[in-house]
């Protein structure tokens, strides 16, 4: 006899940087409670095929790792952080369920976040620079080494806040590494090596920011011919901070000697824009060590790249982006397009951010305008769905611009979204052409611990109750694909969204299911009509037609129960609905016609919050 595993599911872990996605390695990595879940990259559909183990704590951080320069970047593996105070780097086998993995110790409480190399030229082809912050107020900077795999700590640096956000990249035109951290404190804090020292110093801390910063990436830009009034210049670093003062700010780091060194006994006439006069007094007004403001938004830092060379750099603010209501939890530039059989790099200027007011934004800076970022997409959720938006996104990578553009979304509640762009309907708007987006098959999962579950009596499906105060139902989608029978397993239906943990299950028959939960109370619950439907459509299999079933169910304001919905209410909804009354936004049937929809695919987060619920028909 043999065993084959056909399902496995688990919510993302509601924080912020929990997930990525790598296109050498055809993956999506998510931290599910202390596990790693994989997915293929390639086929989402399918689902987690595999689970990786190690932390003992939930995962709080997971990012993949990158080695090479250019056109010849890789992922070589990933690391996490968790609340175990270790930090663990994973790295493949073979075997795509197997993974080693490597310890990091030295942290003596919850290691909040990471961050690793980022850009365009990433230094050493064997080594990676990983950057961990914890709650006990230290970063720990670490080189990892592809070849021995192995890893050591490099430096210690103790903080006067709490880390909350880090990323490292490496200056332009050299291969001194530079640490970018959001702290308690809402400032960006950079920390740039010194070769003199052999160490990170804080050079600058960056005001603007009024609230803590949540995310940081790193892009370097590269000029083409469409990017000329964008005030960029090849290779410099563009910076971007998402903040839970609702904004998102970009910033720009540039060598404004450019591609001349400055020897450190002698003069330059390379100076970038900047007078030789100015450029001594400002080196003189700086010190050994900091930055001065230039302005309110211009910064000038020397570092030593060598043992006899100083380059100048200028760390700038650059824009404001205002589109978000709520908490801004994640933001990531678009990966570069790399092409290793025409040896191209090509860094898209698109921004993806997810916020707390259940929004997606794609931003875009205008070409024509001054290099203006505007709104170029807003996605996401609409509705009184109980959720607290998305907590983070992450665009797939491509190798040119003629692929479809596509990204990856988790929520508040663990699911994991998916939009894919539809090239052949796009739409001129002035300067640039609009993208349409469509949604795909998305995961889902209990985000807490699964208490019980039970098979339904002919075995069609699967009924599963949670601490996360959820019933779902998971069941076969069975369709033609490529000319195969294709059949996979999703979440189909959410009888029961409950106020109360569910510990316990059992069948009646196979429509009808009896739970309880810590309220003591035993409810009983009946499926209604487009549950059958859909159940038919999905699984290819005839349902028995039982007359008297309800619609659907839908729970009132301040609910608990249930409550049944007949065609009468339908036909009386338009006329009952006040669209001045919070309230009204809460219930969970948003329309008449999704009541009655029977779904042909499996339901995505939105439909299964609002649209998917079992009348209770009593109570023990």
């Amino acid at each position: 006899m043999q065993l084959k595993g056909v399902h496995s599911s688990a919510a993302c872990v509601r924080s912020p940087s929990c997930l990525d996605l790598s296109r050498s390695l055809d993956l999506v990595a998510y931290a599910a409670n202390h596990s790693v879940a994989l997915v293929s990259l390639n086929n989402i559909e399918r689902g987690v095929f595999s689970f990786l183990h190690g932390h003992t704590k939930k995962i709080t951080a997971l990012k993949f790792l990158k080695s090479g320069s250019s056109h010849a970047q890789s992922d070589i593996g990933f690391i996490t952080t968790s609340a175990d105070s270790t930090a663990r780097i994973w790295t493949p086998t073979s075997d795509p369920s197997t993974w080693n993995s490597i310890t990091l110790q030295g942290h003596s409480d919850t290691v909040t976040c990471v961050g690793v190399a980022r850009g365009r030229d990433l230094g050493s082809d064997d080594v990676c620079w990983i950057v961990t912050g914890s709650v006990d107020a230290t970063l720990r900077i670490w080189k990892f080494t592809k070849s021995t795999n192995s890893v050591e700590c490099a430096q210690i640096i103790k903080l006067t806040g709490l880390p909350l956000s880090l990323a490292i990249t490496f200056l332009p035109n050299s291969y001194i590494p530079v640490i970018l951290a959001g702290l308690s404190n809402s400032k960006l804090t950079l920390y740039i090596y010194n070769i003199t020292k052999s160490g990170f110093i804080q050079s600058l801390a960056l005001p603007g920011h009024t609230d803590w910063i949540t995310s940081i990436d790193v892009a370097t830009f590269t000029s083409t011919p469409d990017s000329r009034n964008l005030g960029f210049d090849d290779g410099d670093l563009l910076i971007s901070t998402g903040s839970q003062d609702k904004f998102i700010r970009i910033w720009k780091i540039s060598d404004v000697t450019k591609s001349q060194t400055v020897p450190a006994n002698q003069e330059s006439n390379g100076s970038g824009g900047l007078t030789q006069e100015l450029l001594d007094s400002l080196l003189d007004a700086e010190g050994k060590e900091g930055g001065v403001q230039l302005s309110t938004k211009a910064h000038l830092v020397s570092v030593n790249t060598s043992d006899d060379e100083i380059r100048n750099y200028t760390v700038m603010f650059d824009a404001l982006l205002l589109g978000h209501e709520d908490w801004v939890h994640s933001v990531h530039f678009q990966p570069a397009f790399i092409n290793e059989g025409e040896k191209t790099y090509t860094q898209p200027l698109q921004l993806l951010s997810a916020s707390a007011d259940k929004s997606l934004l794609i931003w875009t800076p205008d070409t024509e305008n001054n290099g203006v970022w505007n709104t170029l997409v807003r996605l996401g959720e609409i509705g009184g769905t109980n959720t607290l938006g998305f907590m983070g996104a992450s665009f797939a990578p491509n190798e040119s611009e003629v692929e479809a553009t596509w990204f990856v979304a988790y929520g508040y509640n663990g699911a994991v979204s998916v939009w894919k762009e539809k090239k052949e309907e796009k739409e001129k708007e002035g300067w640039i052409y609009i993208p349409k987006f469509e949604p795909k098959v998305g995961l889902s999962g209990h985000f807490e611990g699964v208490e019980n579950l039970e098979w339904d009596p002919s075995g069609e499906y699967l009924l599963t109750v949670s601490l996360d105060q959820t019933a779902r139902i998971i069941a076969p989608w069975r369709r033609q694909k490529d000319g195969n029978v294709v059949i996979t397993w999703h979440e189909i239906c959410r009888p029961q969204i409950h106020g109360y943990d569910i510990h316990c299950v059992a069948f009646v028959n196979k429509y009808m299911y009896v739970c309880g939960s810590d309220e003591k109370v035993l409810r009983v619950f009946q499926a209604p009509q487009n549950f059958l439907k859909s159940l038919e459509n999905l699984t290819g299999q005839k349902e028995e037609q039982i007359a008297d079933l309800p619609i659907a169910a839908t729970v009132p304001a301040l609910g608990l129960s249930n409550k049944t919905v007949n065609m009468d209410d339908l036909k009386n909804a338009g006329e009952a609905h006040d669209f001045r009354n919070l309230a009204s936004y809460t219930t969970a049937v948003s329309t008449p016609a999704a009541v009655l929809e029977a779904i042909k695919q499996p339901p995505f987060e939105a439909h299964l919050l609002q649209n998917t619920l079992w009348p209770e028909i009593n109570k023990l």
